[in-house]
């Protein structure tokens, strides 16, 4: 479809391009090619949203099948994208789900063994003792249960969206960074019309992927979703032990 020179034309605009819009804007590429555009605010690489860090936690034991049977196709997508570029992004270091007994959490995990025995996921269950035994980064008391999921581990978040991004640009996407919307129009054709401090630009479908943002841009074409913005606290602690805590012998683990 001809565009003026000031209004390209594109059959995708991702707006938002942090974990979820460049795993989108890369997906849509590999179709789509140079039908497809990203914008994003900052600079890409930048720290202000929720996904740009050392690490995110992957594994496939959930409480839900919902859950279950969506982290096997996220398993799958990470390979393709290892296998596409050449980079490692996945950790599997193993991962340890535990409670005390008796404790409503110890319910909780039965609900993740449940949920991983109707998905065929394989898991172990184990002991506190086990657990520190196995892994001795961790102390565990005798009244600690858990199960143990071998394919639990890491994805380099900062590393998957950058490598999300240039494979996406590979495959001919347009990206656009330092480049804030400003508001969307419905066109009587259909389309969207996106206004950026860096131009305008026309598609069939927009994609909006900008996590706490993403009110300042659905607000322009009157909606709003009931989104909660938190800061989380991160600490790292320095140690003395640096063997037991690297990619190989490091387990990922939460409590109930």
């Amino acid at each position: 479809m001809a565009s003026s020179a000031t209004e390209k034309y594109y059959e995708y605009i991702v707006v938002g391009c942090g974990g979820i819009g460049s795993a989108t804007l890369y997906w849509l590429s590999t179709c789509k090619g140079v039908d497809v555009l990203g914008l994003e605010q900052f600079k890409l690489g930048h720290d202000n949203g929720g996904s740009q860090d050392y690490s995110r936690i992957i594994r496939m034991m959930y409480h839900d099948t919902k859950y279950t049977k969506l982290v096997k196709e996220a398993y799958k997508c990470w390979e393709e994208v290892e296998a596409e570029s050449g980079l490692q992004i996945l950790y599997k270091t193993g991962g340890v789900q535990f409670a005390v007994k008796g404790t409503p959490g110890e319910s909780g995990l039965e609900k993740y063994a449940a949920a991983s025995k109707a998905e065929h996921i394989a898991f172990e269950r184990v002991s506190g003792q086990q657990i520190a035994a196995r892994f001795p980064g961790f102390a565990m008391s005798s009244d600690v249960v858990g199960l143990y999921e071998p394919t639990a581990g890491l994805v380099d978040a900062a590393v998957g969206n950058a490598t999300h991004i240039q494979l996406a640009q590979a495959h001919g996407a347009t990206v656009i960074d330092s480049c804030p919307v400003l508001k969307i129009d419905t066109l009587p054709s259909g389309e969207a019309k996106v206004f950026t401090t860096r131009g305008q630009f026309r598609c069939r479908r927009v994609i909006i992927t900008a996590g706490a943002w993403i009110n300042n841009v659905l607000g322009t074409v009157g909606i709003h979703i009931p989104v909660s913005v938190t800061q989380e606290q991160v600490t790292y602690f320095a140690t003395p032990n640096m063997k037991l805590y690297t990619k190989s012998q490091l387990v990922v683990q939460s409590s109930f």
